[in-house]
């Protein structure tokens, strides 16, 4: 039997045949060229949410988890309560100035950190408490090198914190700013002396410069320890007065009028003290001349919401709680009203320390 073909063509000349087949011919080509335009139409539906949802993550990632970056419009210590100690806990172990120790903070919802820095023996800047023998102790590290501990940049770099976790230079540290750009650094140094200062932040500066990013220095809050120190610090490093914070436990004795004065004086909005002498006269004091007052280290929410009702404190170090942990129980017990300071004419009792801190030492 013929095929349909042969049927509807077994009568027709060659030349009828042969236009037939140039019909059949173009009209196979405009169906392809139509399933071709159908089938790009369609990928481009699919592609296009895609590639933009891929560019909406990026953006995210790279401003951090919020999608923004830090708003300067309103001073750090006006938005964050909270800042989080020697870069946070990790597996539950604190102080240990990793990188690994950043990201789990910052996942719990830590915006503002405070990272220990140092030198190494070869003269690099690091993120490391110091070179002490309690250190390498907590780090569970080795002692080598030199007789006071210090170690070269390179043996730095390549030995593992607590065999697990990934130490930080100071390179490494800006880039995870850069990374989570919705960040503020709280600088930690561990030198009193004029020449160290003057190496730690010319060695900082170089650093901020070598990236190319101006506002890192926007996001970072440098904290002195003397009066004498603000001077050091500013000789070779750029740093606007409301990013500094003045912090206690160097200074001896206290002269707290003393101590607003100056600060009022060089434009100064934070000072920091330890949880043992945050007393309410020396917080009512500082806040009278319009300071801003944060404890360290309180690792305790009941104890933060306790020091702030009754001695007004206005923030704290914390290696544990986060600001988001800390604003969430803070809602829950006060809500949208202020809290009310403690004062001799209220009729309570003021309730007593609330368990332990880090004590006198950050």
């Amino acid at each position: 039997m013929p095929n349909q073909t042969d049927i509807n063509t077994e009568n027709l000349t060659i030349n009828e045949i042969n236009e037939k087949r140039k019909k059949d011919a173009k009209r196979n080509k405009t169906r392809l060229r139509r399933r071709v335009i159908l089938t790009l139409i369609i990928a481009t539906l699919i592609e296009v949410p895609l590639v933009f949802f891929a560019a909406r993550y990026y953006e995210n990632h790279k401003s951090g988890a919020s999608g923004k970056g830090c708003n300067f419009e309103i001073p750090w210590y006006e938005q964050y309560n909270i800042i989080t100690h020697a870069l946070g806990t990790v597996d539950g172990r604190v102080e240990t100035n990793s990188k690994e120790a950043f990201l789990e903070s910052y996942a719990r919802g830590a915006r503002v950190f405070e990272a220990d820095m140092c030198l190494t023996a070869d003269g690099y800047l690091v993120i490391r408490h110091d070179f002490s023998g309690t250190s390498y102790y907590n780090l569970e590290q080795k002692t080598d090198e030199t007789d006071d501990g210090q170690i070269i940049y390179g043996t730095y770099m390549h030995t593992k914190i607590c065999y697990l976790y990934t130490p930080l230079d100071i390179d490494g540290m800006l880039s995870l700013m850069e990374e989570y750009r919705d960040t503020y650094l709280v600088t930690d140094s561990k030198y009193t002396d004029e020449n160290s200062v003057k190496e730690e932040f010319r060695r900082l500066n170089e650093a901020i410069e070598r990236t190319g990013d101006d506002e890192l220095k926007k996001r970072i809050i440098v904290q002195i320890y003397s009066y004498d120190m603000l001077d050091w610090v500013k000789s070779v490093y750029d740093v606007p007065s409301e990013n500094i914070i003045l912090t206690l436990y160097n200074m001896y004795p206290r002269d707290f009028e003393e101590i607003g004065g100056f600060c009022k004086e060089k434009g100064v909005p934070v000072v920091a003290m330890s949880c043992e002498i945050t007393e309410k006269d020396a917080v009512s004091t500082l806040h009278g001349y319009g300071l801003k007052v944060y404890a360290h280290t309180e690792n305790r929410i009941k104890q933060m919401l306790s020091d702030i009702r009754y001695k007004g404190v206005d923030g704290f170090y914390s290696d544990y709680v986060t600001n988001e942990e800390y604003s969430s129980a803070y809602d829950a017990l006060y809500g949208d009203e202020p809290i009310p300071v403690y004062s001799d004419e209220m009729n309570e009792t003021e309730p007593p320390t609330d368990g332990e801190n880090s004590g006198e030492d950050k």
